[in-house]
């Protein structure tokens, strides 16, 4: 309660943290799958959210003071705009009554607005390091955290990330091209993205780019197969099993459904609408989301570090 409503924030912290934050940012300007996903989200999103480097620039981070971190926390760390989930052997009534007194002085604010973002980039972007390895990323716009076609989408997921999947076995074991092949996504606030990638040596870069554009076109016209679906759908049951087993998880779960409008106990129905869905369910959001959208494909290269 003392860190949330009145930090130090003292300087020499400033400025150590933002030390670590440069040098990772340095690192990850170097890494070429980094690279690759920083080009891909600036130009699905644009120049504002998730569109923005996560770690921020080198100019963003140098701006950074001791008073502009106090203004942000002002605007942000209120009680209107945020939510405290707390999970374990407690007495609930006992809980709330200390966290009523320890927060007591966190101002009241509101709910900040969140704004959604926008996804209206599509095309290509390339860059070059001094790496002997090529990387593609091909992103989708993907679902918000508010979609109904979310659990869908983890089955679509866990399909193409998984080693027994059509990415790894066609791209990896059948034909040699990648030194890693496999799928993410993330569910946001008015926008998502769902993005395949595909590390490989610079001269196989063409073929894996083709490949890998047809795995993604076989998805959009045909689904999951019938066993494929079964083993998917029972994995993701399984981890959501797991990750139910923990009060940290648990606790974090229900604060990001409530902070998001979903209800704390939305994470409840999760796994009947998992078994719920039926092969045409599924093969109807692929073809939405990778037969009827436009992708950003973004290309790493090997050669002088330029982007373009």
């Amino acid at each position: 309660a003392e860190t949330l409503e009145d930090p130090a924030l003292p300087a020499d912290a400033l400025n150590r943290e933002r030390d670590a934050q440069l040098a990772d940012l340095r690192e990850a300007a170097e890494d070429p799958l980094k690279t690759a996903f920083r080009l891909l989200r600036a130009r699905l999103f644009g120049e504002r959210d998730y569109g923005l480097p996560r770690l921020g620039t080198e100019a963003s981070l140098a701006g950074l003071t001791t008073e502009s971190l106090h203004a942000h926390h002002r605007e942000f760390i209120t009680r209107g705009n945020g939510v405290l989930a707390v999970f374990g052997d407690i007495d609930p009534d006992e809980v709330a009554a200390r966290c009523d007194e320890a927060f007591a002085s966190l101002p009241d604010g509101s709910g900040h607005p969140r704004e959604p973002s926008r996804t209206d980039g599509r095309g290509e972007v390339h860059a070059h390091l001094e790496k002997q390895q090529a990387v593609i990323a091909i992103g989708f716009p993907g679902a918000t955290v508010q979609s109904d076609d979310v659990p869908a989408l983890e089955l679509i997921h866990d399909y193409c990330a998984n080693m027994a999947g059509p990415l790894f076995s066609r791209l990896r074991e059948e034909l040699g091209l990648a030194y890693y092949v496999s799928a993410t996504q993330f569910h946001g606030v008015g926008a998502g993205l769902f993005a395949f990638y595909i590390g490989t040596s610079p001269d196989q870069a063409p073929l894996a780019r083709e490949e890998l554009l047809g795995q993604i076109d076989l998805l959009a016209r045909e689904g999951i197969p019938g066993e494929a679906l079964e083993h998917s759908r029972t994995s993701v049951l399984a981890a959501d099993a797991l990750e139910n087993q923990s009060n940290r998880s648990m606790a974090q779960t229900c604060a990001l459904n409530t902070l998001f409008d979903l209800g704390p106990r939305h994470h409840e129905e999760h796994a009947a609408r998992i078994r719920a869905l039926s092969a045409d369910d599924v093969a109807r959001v692929a073809a939405r989301y990778f037969g009827e959208q436009e992708p950003v494909l973004a290309s790493v290269q090997p050669g002088q570090a330029t982007t373009g």
